[in-house]
C-alpha cells in the first residue's frame, strides 16, 4: 500500500554503538602521578571512652543548648536514670535551680569568661529524691566550641 505524505516512514534500524572505550590510568587523570592507595581511618583512641564510662563521677555532656548528648555510668546510678531516657532532652529534668535563666546565663557567662563554670544546685532523681550538688562545667572542643561537659557531685540528699 502507498504510503501518503501524512505518513511517516519507517526508521532505518540504528547502528550498533560503538563499545565505549575507558580511558587508559593517564588519560584518567590529568596528573601523570597515580592516587595513592587509600590510607586506613585511624583508630579512635579508647582512653578517653574507658576513662568517661569508668569513672565514679558522675559527667554529662550536653551540646551548646543544654541538650544531654552522653552521660557516664556513675551519672545514670547517681540521677536514677537509664541513659536512653535522657538523651536528646534538656538539663533541667535533672537540676532544678531555682530560676532556669538566670542560671542558663551565668553558666553562659562563666563559660565564656572563665573557660568553666563552677557552683551549687538542686537536682531531681527519677525516683523523685532531690538534694544539692556541686557542679563544674567545662567546654568541649574540637576545632570549635561544640558541647558542654558537666562533672557533678552530691552535696547533700534529701529523703535518704
Amino acid at each position: 500500500r502507498p504510503r501518503g505524505p501524512t505518513q511517516p516512514k519507517p526508521a532505518a534500524p540504528a547502528a550498533p554503538a560503538p563499545a565505549e572505550e575507558k580511558p587508559t590510568e593517564a588519560e584518567a587523570s590529568p596528573f601523570a602521578v597515580a592516587d595513592p592507595p587509600a590510607e586506613p581511618a585511624p583508630e579512635p583512641n579508647p582512653w578517653p571512652v574507658m576513662a568517661f564510662d569508668g569513672l565514679r563521677t558522675a559527667m554529662i555532656v550536653t551540646d551548646l543548648r543544654g541538650r544531654i548528648r552522653d552521660l557516664n555510668p556513675a551519672a545514670e546510678q547517681f540521677f536514677g536514670y537509664d541513659a536512653h531516657d535522657l538523651i536528646d532532652t534538656g538539663i533541667y529534668p535533672l537540676f532544678r535551680p531555682e530560676t532556669p535563666a538566670a542560671f542558663s546565663r551565668e553558666v553562659s557567662e562563666g563559660i565564656n569568661r572563665h573557660r568553666r563554670w563552677q557552683g551549687e544546685t538542686e537536682f531531681t532523681r527519677a525516683d523523685g529524691t532531690s538534694g544539692h550538688c556541686r557542679a563544674e562545667i567545662f567546654p568541649v572542643q574540637h576545632d570549635t566550641l561544640t558541647g558542654l561537659l558537666c562533672i557533678v557531685q552530691p552535696i547533700s540528699m534529701a529523703g535518704r
